[in-house]
């Protein structure tokens, strides 16, 4: 049993294990200021400027992609929505063609939501980047405030009152989140729980991980 490093506990079958850190790596991959990998006879500026213009093409074209099928699945519905209001006043001798229909529309009803899962799944998997994160918010204005004072940094000895008051309040929620296998199944209990999205429930698993590998 070797360690899960930033916080996520060990399992008996490494094999089968892929912690949400692992899935979270993959995604920020494509993540850098395109400074780390540079090579000696390339022109920095130029490799820099195609770096993010491809990356700009790919984001346009899935955002295009999804555009796309959220026109088709919209006029869809409406389609349905129209033969099924036909099909409530129809002719007993058109029941028959308005049924076929019927029956057509709602099967492209279905291929329309697998497509839009592929979507959601393909989005999942993609590699985040810097353009991705950088991407302007809505706009605002703000009024310039006086900042806040910043807190004057905790000594060893209090970050470690405070570790361990933080473990005493939630040391049944932290191994529950410890013993998650999947990134989605994680991802959903820090939603539930955001107090742990914290160093102290890093620290704590940590700790858990070596406690544990001490143990074997």
């Amino acid at each position: 049993m070797g360690l899960c490093p930033y916080g996520i506990l060990p399992l008996l079958e490494p094999e089968t294990f892929v912690p949400p850190t692992t899935t979270l790596n993959n995604r920020i991959k494509d993540i850098s200021d395109d400074e780390d990998d540079q090579h000696p006879n390339i022109d920095t500026a130029s490799l820099n400027k195609w770096r993010h213009e491809a990356r700009v093409q790919r984001m346009t074209e899935a955002q295009a992609e999804k555009d796309k099928l959220a026109r088709e699945r919209t006029e869809h519905q409406q389609k349905l929505s129209a033969v099924k209001e036909k099909l409530k006043a129809v002719d007993i001798s058109e029941d028959t063609t308005v049924n076929a229909k019927l029956k057509e529309l709602e099967k492209q009803e279905e291929e329309f939501r697998k497509k839009e899962e592929e979507l959601k799944k393909k989005d999942r998997l993609t590699p985040w980047n810097i353009d991705t994160l950088c991407q302007d918010g809505k706009s605002k204005t703000l009024i310039n405030r006086s900042k806040p004072a910043e807190a004057a940094p905790l000594t060893d000895e209090e970050k470690m009152t405070k570790q361990q008051e933080f473990t005493k309040k939630n040391r049944s929620l932290l191994k529950k989140f410890g013993m998650f296998r999947k990134y989605e199944d994680s991802e959903r209990f820090l939603s539930e729980h955001p107090e742990l999205a914290c160093e102290e429930t890093a620290n704590y698993l940590v700790l858990w991980c070596i406690d544990l590998a001490v143990e074997e």
